[in-house]
């Protein structure tokens, strides 16, 4: 469990157990990675309001960031486009329906992923990998959407249920990306 902010440049290796980061950000430099394989029980917690951050530097495509929620791993994955300066994209994976969520919607994921955005001048997208246990209602209506706080947005998402992934890009500072 983290007791205060944390920065790795090298390579976190799972062997056993979770990174709990509580209130805490834990960021990924640009050159930092994992070893190992994450998955149930083995993964960082974001079990508190902190994230899991990865500094940018370039375009990236498809970079993992091995998160997870009580004992479900829920990994986001980002690419991104652009030009970088002190860029970053931090995320946190939660295992509730998106409180913002329209009523009116009866197909959705029963997880969501809390993202920022800093220093990107381009695009960056996220994609969610939601567990079976995460669906609610029928998975091949489901649509990645981001919400900037104000408004949903599907424009440019993409769904994948043989992976069970969501993606979405992330058009403001902070926002949800979401699956209904």
């Amino acid at each position: 469990t983290l007791t205060g902010a944390a920065k790795i440049s090298g390579v976190l290796t799972f062997t056993n157990g979770k990174l709990q980061l509580g209130a805490n950000n834990f960021t990924f430099a640009n050159t930092a990675s994992f070893a190992g394989t994450p998955g149930a029980n083995k993964f960082v917690e974001t079990n508190g309001s902190g994230q899991l951050i990865k500094s940018l530097t370039a375009d990236v495509v498809s970079v993992e960031l091995p998160l997870g929620a009580g004992s479900v791993y829920r990994p986001a994955f980002i690419t991104s486009t652009g030009t970088y300066s002190n860029a970053a994209v931090g995320v946190r994976a939660l295992s509730l329906v998106d409180a913002n969520k329209p009523p009116m919607v009866s197909d959705y994921l029963n997880a969501h992923w809390q993202v920022t955005k800093t220093g990107v001048t381009g695009t960056v997208s996220v994609t969610g990998q939601y567990a079976d246990a995460d669906i609610s209602g029928t998975e091949s209506n489901l649509r990645g959407y981001f919400f900037n706080g104000t408004d949903w947005s599907s424009t440019g998402e993409a769904h994948d249920e043989a992976l069970n992934r969501i993606t979405a890009p992330v058009s403001g500072a902070a926002g949800d990306i979401f699956a209904m």
